[in-house]
This record gives structure tokens, C-alpha cells and sequence, in this order.
């Protein structure tokens, strides 16, 4: 399995440019306020969108809000992910940067699949979102763990 982050801008060239994913999905983050998102359906036949700022747990606090109000999408995209796994694609994650949300989710993937999610913390050109990474990979065991758990009752 084949995993990358991109920011907007090199995904809007790639997108511009018509250069389709080889065997992939794409999960792209979007901010809430003034940005739509990118249309990646022309460069990968399965995208995944989440509309989250690029927040961490002191913003959360501020404003009121939990882990669970700010990326109630984390069940889904687990379920995404485990099936494009299953279905041998590579993952791509695309943030405004391509360096926090992306990162955060890249780190969770690589984590639950590959056991290497600290190579993402470790490197200096991204800087993980905290609350994407914990609670996708919260999701990832407990939906993985269900299904293993499905697959031996058979």
C-alpha cells in the first residue's frame, strides 16, 4: 500500500493537469469557512471529503466543542479506509497544506496498517494533527477489531 500527502495547490495541478491516481482514493480535508472543496472524482474513481478546520485541542476548548463535534466523520472514514485497504488501494490524504490534517490522518493509516505512524510525527516537514490522528486511529482498532472479530465467527 502506496501512501502521500498533498496540499491543495499540488492537488489543484494534478486535477488541472488530468492526471489520474493509479488505483487509489483520495480523503481530502476542506476548511469550514470560505473553501470548497477540491473535485478530485476526474483523478480518482473513490474521494472521500471532510469539511474540519485545521484545529487542536486548546481551539476545541475555546470554543466549546468536543473531539466528537469537530470530526464526527472519523467512523466513516475508518470504514473508508479498512475497505480500500481491503480492496488493495493506495491512499492519498490532501489538506490545505498537506502537512496537518493530511498528516494527522496519514500518520493513523500508516500507524493502524504499516506500524509506522511515528515516521510521521518524526519528520519535520509535517506537523500531524493531533485530534485527526487519535481519533481516526481509535476507529480504525474498533472497526478493525469488529471486523476480525466477524471474520472469526465465520
Amino acid at each position: 500500500m502506496y501512501t502521500d500527502t498533498y496540499s491543495r495547490e499540488e492537488m489543484a495541478k494534478r486535477i488541472a493537469e488530468g492526471r489520474k491516481f493509479d488505483n487509489a482514493v483520495i480523503i481530502s480535508f476542506y476548511d469550514t469557512v470560505g473553501c470548497e472543496p477540491l473535485d478530485c472524482s476526474g483523478i480518482s474513481d473513490d474521494v472521500f471529503y471532510i469539511k474540519a478546520d485545521d484545529l487542536d485541542i486548546y481551539d476545541l476548548n475555546d470554543m466549546g466543542i468536543t473531539v466528537y463535534d469537530y470530526f464526527p466523520d472519523s467512523i466513516k472514514l475508518a470504514q473508508f479506509i479498512i475497505k480500500a485497504h481491503e480492496n488493495g488501494k493506495n491512499i492519498i490524504c490532501q489538506c490545505e497544506y498537506g502537512q496537518g490534517r493530511s498528516a494527522g490522518c496519514l500518520a493513523a493509516i500508516r500507524e493502524y496498517f504499516l506500524h509506522d505512524g511515528i515516521s510521521v510525527f518524526a519528520d519535520y516537514i509535517y506537523t500531524p494533527n493531533k485530534i485527526i490522528y487519535n481519533e481516526l486511529i481509535h476507529e480504525l482498532r474498533r472497526q478493525g477489531g469488529m471486523m476480525n472479530e466477524q471474520t472469526n465467527r465465520s
